[in-house]
């Protein structure tokens, strides 16, 4: 899976997490350290099953279970017309 920001979004990271900013419209959308890792991984080429694996390597969450979370945020930042996912 390749991901990439559309045109006018902004991946902005803050201290803990990170703001993804529409340019166009001022929205913007607060997320958690967790998913702020998980784009900024995927923006810069990293495989899912790879994210995953960092994941549970590092917290208490199976392979399978941070997975299916690395989809769904991909799932929720394509619906909200954030991200191109490929």
């Amino acid at each position: 899976m390749t991901v990439r920001l559309k045109t006018d979004i902004s991946l902005c990271p803050t201290e803990h997490s990170a703001v993804v900013l529409n340019e166009r419209t001022g929205q913007y959308w607060q997320l958690n350290e967790t998913g702020a890792e998980i784009l900024e991984l995927l923006v810069h080429g990293t495989a899912a099953d790879d994210i995953a694996g960092r994941l549970a390597d590092r917290r208490t969450v199976s392979r399978e279970r941070a997975l299916t979370d690395v989809r769904s945020l991909v799932g929720s930042l394509t619906a909200a017309g954030l991200i191109e996912a490929t």
